[in-house]
């Protein structure tokens, strides 16, 4: 829906970069779903970011499943 907004907010330390990914949907439930993909095939058409999310970096759903906030370690020189 355009008329929806997204909110991205990225926060940059030595160690990891923290971005928070908000909307004005409904949400999901995260558990649930991620729960439906380890059993689906590998080479399934959707579903794969969210497995790919968790193996690259520390995933949180706050609010009402419709923000995701992700910790990826880096290295930055500081």
């Amino acid at each position: 829906d355009p008329r929806k907004k997204v909110k991205i907010r990225i926060i940059t330390r030595c160690r990891s970069i923290q971005i928070e990914i908000s909307d004005e949907g409904q949400g999901f439930n995260y558990k649930s779903r991620v729960s439906e993909l380890r059993n689906s095939p590998p080479l399934r058409e959707r579903g794969r970011g969210l497995q790919m999310m968790r193996g690259l970096c520390q995933t949180e759903w706050i609010a009402k499943n419709n923000t995701l906030k992700l910790n990826i370690p880096v290295e930055l020189s500081c």
